[in-house]
């Protein structure tokens, strides 16, 4: 069936309107994703190593796994530390990610975590308040999954 000249006006709009909602998207999920990258990064140059007490240390249900419909798991351990002359608890562990599918996998991290244990943690001296565990640096491959939203959404823009 052969469109008419009024109906291929509407279609590229369709098109249009879908290619930006992908940009849109792919902005949405950057920009998120991209802060928090650079929060890691920022944890990874500017903390300072310290040393802190694991006052609790488990494994919880995280949040993010609701919302796709599975299971994601995060470690739980509580620190304290000082830092200057204050003391600071924080229970924060990277700065970047929610957490992980497979709950034997935080367990195996955990072994480095048990209470009562002396181990690194990393402060903001800028905010003693705020401090992690991990201060590694982020894996720049989570903009990959951004890059077909991209090229979607812009060939449905420049092209629709």
């Amino acid at each position: 069936m052969s469109q008419t000249p009024a109906t291929q006006p509407r279609r590229r709009y369709e098109i249009v309107a879908a290619g930006c909602a992908l940009l849109a998207t792919a902005l949405f999920f950057g920009w998120a994703s991209l802060y928090s990258a650079l929060r890691q990064w920022q944890a990874h140059y500017e903390f300072v190593p310290v040393l802190a007490t694991v006052l609790q240390s488990g494994v919880e249900p995280s949040a993010a796994g609701a919302s796709t419909g599975g299971q994601s798991w995060r470690p739980l351990v509580t620190y304290q530390f000082s830092f200057g002359s204050s003391s600071h608890e924080q229970n924060q562990i990277f700065l970047m990610g929610k957490g992980w599918s497979d709950r034997a996998a935080v367990e195996d991290w955990l072994v480095n975590y048990p209470e009562g244990a002396t181990v690194t943690a990393y402060v903001n001296p800028a905010d003693p308040k705020e401090a992690v565990l991990d201060n590694s640096a982020p894996d720049n491959r989570f903009l990959l999954f951004l890059l077909p939203l991209v090229v979607a959404g812009g060939l449905a823009v420049f092209f629709g």
